[in-house]
């Protein structure tokens, strides 16, 4: 199980608070390993921290309570201390499902070739996935490339001349992650919005949503796919 413990935007004894649970953590259960740690101010302080564990730690996520005097404002009251506890999918399984329905940044131009070979034409972005954590508001974190990771995107390419209905249709998407590789059920709402109410399929779906066709291997499919 991957982990991951976050300050978010809070003060500076909120990255005390990420160093000191790791800590408290390590010394419950010795088979925690940090894989990367991002410093922060003052020794020993962390503005986020992913760590791997083979115990099931899933009951730390959400919000995480740290209680200490502040050691770096004199006279500060304040002695409640908030961070964030996300779980990250194990590297595997999500390697496993890129190779199904989705491609990551760093091969994005294999998306490119798909559209092509399909006979469709590159518009644009459609929509800018913006992920929370699942228990709290806070900006999700994976750990990325060359940069922490956290949106996903949503190419839009047509095939003749299919006309835009809506003209107020937003690009950003900000919702909450949920389980692994599930997309936000918004960005449904939208492609109707923005296009009509046309004939229209999910495919690799999830789950079967009223007006949509579905197709693959985690549902009743509705229609074949011709080789």
């Amino acid at each position: 199980m991957i982990l991951q413990i976050s300050s978010g935007m809070g003060p500076v004894e909120c990255s005390a608070a990420v160093g000191g649970i790791f800590r408290a953590l390590q010394k419950e259960f010795p088979d925690i390993e940090m894989i990367t740690g991002v410093k922060g101010e003052v020794e020993g302080a962390y503005s986020s921290i992913i760590f791997t564990s083979e115990q099931d730690l899933s009951a730390l996520e959400g919000t995480m309570q740290w209680v200490c005097k502040s050691g770096y404002r004199p006279g500060h009251k304040r002695k409640n201390w908030f961070v964030d506890v996300s779980i990250i999918e194990e590297p595997d399984e999500v390697d496993e499902k890129i190779t199904e329905d989705k491609i990551t940044f760093p091969n994005l131009m294999g998306a490119f070739d798909v559209i092509k070979a399909w006979g469709f034409d590159y518009k644009t972005v459609a929509f800018v996935w913006v992920k929370q954590n699942k228990k709290c508001d806070s900006l999700f974190w994976g750990m990325g490339y060359w940069t922490r990771s956290n949106a996903e995107i949503c190419l839009l390419a047509t095939k003749g001349h299919p006309k835009r209905i809506g003209r107020a249709v937003h690009q950003v998407i900000i919702s909450h992650i949920e389980q692994h590789s599930k997309k936000p059920a918004e960005t449904r709402d939208r492609i109707v919005e923005l296009v009509g109410d046309v004939p229209r399929v999910e495919l690799f779906a999830r789950q079967k949503t009223p007006g949509w066709d579905s197709w693959g291997n985690e549902v009743e499919s509705d229609l074949e796919l011709a080789a």
